[in-house]
C-alpha cells in the first residue's frame, strides 16, 4: 500500500492515520507468482482539518452618535469548521444579549467597550473592542443677552444679524433662537 502522504504498508488490511488535510492517492500493488497487479485510486481519500472553536468578530452601526443611541451590531465570527450555537453580548453599559445580530440602546453618554464570545461544539471564542461606542449628549448652547447703549442721542434702527443668513429689522429687543454656534452682531 502507498497512502499518498509518504506512508505505505504491506499488511493486507492496514490501517492508517493522515495527520494533514488533503487530498491522497493510494495505490495498492499486489505481487503473485504469474506478476503484480496494481490498482490506484486518484483523490480517494479527502482529510480535513478537526474544528477549532470560533474566531469572533463583529461590527456596530453607527459606533457613534447622540443619545439615546441606537446600534445595530453585526456579528462576523468565523465558525472554526462547526457551527456557532450560541453568542453572547455585552455591551459595556450592563446590557446583554444572546441573538446573533442584535439592537442595543444607549441611554446615558459615554465611551462603551463591547464584546462578543461565540461558541460552537469545540468551546468559545471572544473578542473585546475597547471604547468602540461613543454616544454623546445634544450639546447646549449657552444663553446670551446682548445689550448696547447709543454713543449719543436716539438710535432711529436696529439691524440684527444672527449669521443664519436672515436679518432683522425690529425695534431695540428681540427674542431668537440660535441652533448653531455663530458670531451674533447688534
Amino acid at each position: 500500500w502507498v497512502f499518498g502522504d509518504g506512508g505505505t504498508s504491506t499488511a493486507t488490511n492496514p490501517t492508517h492515520i493522515y495527520t494533514d488535510p488533503g487530498l491522497y492517492t493510494v495505490s495498492l500493488t499486489v505481487g503473485t507468482a504469474v506478476g503484480d497487479g496494481r490498482e490506484e485510486k486518484a483523490d480517494y481519500i479527502q482529510a480535513t482539518a478537526p474544528p477549532a472553536a470560533p474566531t469572533a468578530d463583529f461590527s456596530g452601526s453607527p459606533t457613534s452618535g447622540m443619545i439615546p443611541l441606537t446600534v445595530q451590531f453585526t456579528d462576523l465570527s468565523l465558525d472554526g469548521g462547526a457551527p456557532i450555537n450560541s453568542w453572547s453580548w455585552d455591551f459595556g453599559d450592563g446590557g446583554t444579549s444572546s441573538t446573533q445580530n442584535p439592537s442595543h440602546i444607549y441611554l446615558l453618554p459615554g465611551n462603551y467597550t463591547v464584546s462578543l464570545t461565540a461558541t460552537n461544539s469545540v468551546g468559545p471564542g471572544s473578542t473585546t473592542k475597547t471604547d468602540y461606542i461613543t454616544a454623546s449628549i445634544v450639546p447646549v448652547l449657552p444663553a446670551a443677552q446682548l445689550t448696547g447703549t447709543p454713543q449719543s442721542g436716539k438710535v432711529p434702527a436696529y439691524f440684527w444679524d444672527f449669521g443664519d443668513g436672515f436679518t432683522y429689522n425690529t425695534a431695540d429687543k428681540i427674542s431668537y433662537i440660535q441652533t448653531s454656534a455663530a458670531t451674533i452682531a447688534p
